[in-house]
């Protein structure tokens, strides 16, 4: 959707039709009103989205991380084994990182944060019914996978706090 010239009523800017932020995912932006304020309801509304899926992120990657290793020790491997699997995330979560910028322009912030959030989600409560190490693998790559979906769009969600003197630039 093209964004209209905005129009000066009152010293205040308002917008003649819906405006779209995060396009893509059924995501539509507030229609009409003081353009300000509808920003503003959007940035809480994104900080707030952000803060408790932050907040559930960060709780299970904290509980995975240091109880992995002994999990793993259950298949009865030996400690190379055990950081070969614990390292292997990283390939997923660096290699995937180039993609998801694309996908984020494709889809949008919102869209890519829910997906990442709901992958990642999945992927965390595999690691309970792996019946073999040679499942543990892939589990850990798509994992880091996910978890780069959900940790770029959710820094890329809620812009930057700009000075009043820009705002509107």
């Amino acid at each position: 959707m093209r964004a209209r010239r905005p129009h000066s009523v009152g010293g205040a800017l308002q917008v003649k039709h819906r405006i779209s932020l995060y396009g893509g995912c059924g995501i539509m932006g507030l229609g009409g009103g003081d353009l300000q304020e509808t920003l503003l309801e959007f940035k809480h509304q994104n900080l707030f989205i952000i803060f408790f899926t932050e907040v559930l992120f960060y709780i299970s990657f904290a509980m995975l991380l240091p109880t992995l290793p002994f999990y793993l020790a259950a298949f009865n491997i030996g400690t190379m084994q055990i950081g070969l699997v614990m390292s292997i995330f990283a390939i997923g979560l660096l290699g995937s990182r180039p993609y998801i910028g694309k996908f984020i322009d494709q889809y949008g912030a919102r869209c890519t944060l829910r997906y990442g959030g709901g992958i990642l989600t999945v992927y965390t409560l595999l690691y309970a019914v792996a019946p073999a190490l040679i499942w543990v693998y892939p589990i850990r790559i798509l994992h880091g996978v996910s978890m780069a979906f959900h940790s770029t769009a959710s820094n890329v969600i809620v812009p930057p706090p700009r000075p009043r003197t820009n705002a509107g630039a």
